[in-house]
């Protein structure tokens, strides 16, 4: 028979009185009292034991109990008997549990951005998981607030050329096709737009139309554009009267894409990135193209300042008579105002004993 270990605290505690056919022996010499049925001693009464904890037989298995020295050996034997099987499984059970899901290897085919990825490569990100075609491709600029949950067709197209081209088709499969009054309203209503507006809009331009800038600093601003433009309008004109000064203006065109395909095999693929830097020659209306894509060069300072310093180095040795060179460019960092392509242009200058002036233009409402 298991015997069952307890701790006497104060919420376990029971009167004495409640063991029947149990009597306190009382010791003269001492204050300590002894239960008979039992082989430990309590000191005190048991009111003042809330705090002790000790070691409780119950009445029912004090037979089997003969002395202080059995009773520390037999407690012993409890310590090593009470082992129950349940708990042992449980734990056997968690660790088991535990260890199957750390061992379980993780599908990295299915995770959502791998899903794409292979699609992507596939030519079918326009194709959804239960096999449809997608939306069309909203091509909305994000921090264009007027134009905001729009979708851009084709900029090459306008309303009327949309109408012209609908025209065509209902007369082909035999049905009737509205005006182009009703057509355009429903145009608009599908909140469609032909028109793709610029990218590189003036920040503070646009700050004003939603009334984030007081009138004064819109008004200085335009005031120092309209300046800027004046004194490239000046500076055309002296060139075109001195043949020693040439007037140039310079920019890159924006991202174009390789192949330039609406077709739907190419249209969601990846494609090479292609770039367009323009040299301008405003006295003689001379344009110049260097056209790279990304695999042979990419954004940085080096390449325009290699494309510049060589550009300019061989129109000067072919118009000698030129003594001033005038610069004209926007504000952009990584293209035109950077400490490489002023080290260039000095080079150039020590070179050829020429004056550079490189001046930049302000952004505005054009």
């Amino acid at each position: 028979m298991a015997l069952r270990k307890e701790k006497r605290t104060k919420n376990n505690l029971k009167p004495l009185k409640n063991y029947p056919k149990q009597k306190i022996i009382e010791d003269k010499h001492s204050s300590e009292s002894v239960y008979p049925s039992t082989s430990f001693l309590i000191t005190g009464a048991h009111t003042d034991l809330p705090t002790v904890e000790e070691t409780i037989v119950h009445p029912d298995i004090s037979s089997k109990i003969t002395s202080d020295t059995e009773n520390e050996s037999f407690d012993d034997s409890l310590d090593k008997d009470y082992s129950p099987s349940d708990s042992s499984t449980d734990s056997d059970k968690i660790e088991q549990t535990s260890k199957c899901k750390r061992n379980k290897k993780p599908q990295t085919d299915q995770w959502q951005m791998n899903v794409s990825k292979s699609k992507r490569l596939k030519g079918e990100s326009h194709i959804s998981r239960r096999g449809k075609i997608r939306q069309v491709k909203n091509m909305k600029p994000r921090k264009s607030a007027p134009y905001k949950d729009k979708r851009f067709l084709e900029p090459s197209k306008k309303v009327i050329n949309l109408h012209e081209t609908y025209l065509k088709d209902a007369e082909d499969v035999g049905k009737m096709a509205v005006g182009f009054t009703y057509f355009k309203n429903m145009f608009c209503k599908l909140n469609l737009s032909v028109f793709k507006p610029k990218k590189d809009q003036c920040d503070l331009c646009v700050s004003a139309k939603m009334g984030h800038v007081t009138p004064t600093e819109h008004q200085n601003h335009l005031a120092a554009k309209d300046l800027a433009q004046g004194e490239k309008a000046s500076d055309k004109l002296r060139a075109a009267d001195d043949s020693s000064v040439s007037v140039w203006t310079m920019d890159t065109q924006g991202v174009l894409f390789c192949p330039n395909t609406t077709a739907s095999a190419l249209y969601y693929r990846t494609k090479l990135q292609v770039h367009n830097f323009t040299l301008h020659n405003m006295t003689t209306n001379n344009g110049y193209c260097y056209i790279w894509d990304e695999l042979e060069g990419d954004l940085s300072s080096e390449v325009f300042t290699s494309i510049q310093f060589q550009h300019f180095q061989t129109f000067l040795k072919n118009n000698p008579q030129v003594k001033e060179l005038i610069i004209w460019s926007d504000g952009c960092s990584y293209q035109n105002k950077n400490n490489t392509l002023a080290n260039a242009y000095l080079q150039l200058s020590i070179e050829t004993g020429i004056r550079i002036f490189q001046k930049y233009l302000v952004v505005g409402k054009q």
